[in-house]
């Protein structure tokens, strides 16, 4: 079994379920489609999933999804608890992002999850982030900053709720 050195996740947020793609280190799709609820017992079996790839198949996991507010805060929150590098991107930059990848005016759930990992694939291929530390509280945070305005955040020492 050949180990991949990066596995992209895109996660498109809704208010009730979460759709999950994955794309290799090439770009090329490694899991198409993954669909949670949005909940602890959704974020427990993302959690367990991301595990077994990244034991069985790779050394890093970068994830991205829309910054949805609400929606996707407490999914942000725990993702952040299991010290996984999430990126949070605006809404309308994704949007934009799939018209200039597609002529296709199609849109669904799972188009978007792909476009959203195809986006920090590109991100981390063609500019790596600009890493810096500042502090919320009593979170440390590791951010870093992207050139077409989007954001990654690490929590270092997390107040986020864990198992």
């Amino acid at each position: 079994m050949e180990l991949i050195s990066l596995l992209f996740v895109g996660i498109d947020v809704a208010k009730h379920k979460h759709d999950i793609a994955i794309l290799d280190d090439s770009g090329a799709v490694f899991k198409s489609h993954l669909r949670m609820k949005n909940n602890r017992e959704g974020f427990k079996l993302l959690n367990q999933t991301l595990e077994k790839l990244g034991h069985a198949f790779t050394e890093e996991i970068f994830i991205a999804m829309e910054d949805t507010g609400i929606y996707a805060l407490n999914l942000f929150r725990y993702l952040c608890s299991k010290r996984y590098m999430v990126h949070t991107y605006n809404p309308l930059l994704i949007k934009e992002f799939a018209k200039s990848a597609s002529l296709r005016k199609t849109k669904t759930d799972k188009r978007d999850a792909l476009t959203i990992a195809y986006k920090c694939f590109l991100d981390r291929i063609d500019s790596p982030p600009k890493v810096g530390s500042c502090h919320r509280g009593t979170q440390t945070i590791d951010a870093a900053s992207f050139p077409d305005g989007s954001i990654s955040i690490r929590f270092k020492n997390s107040i986020c709720p864990s198992d």
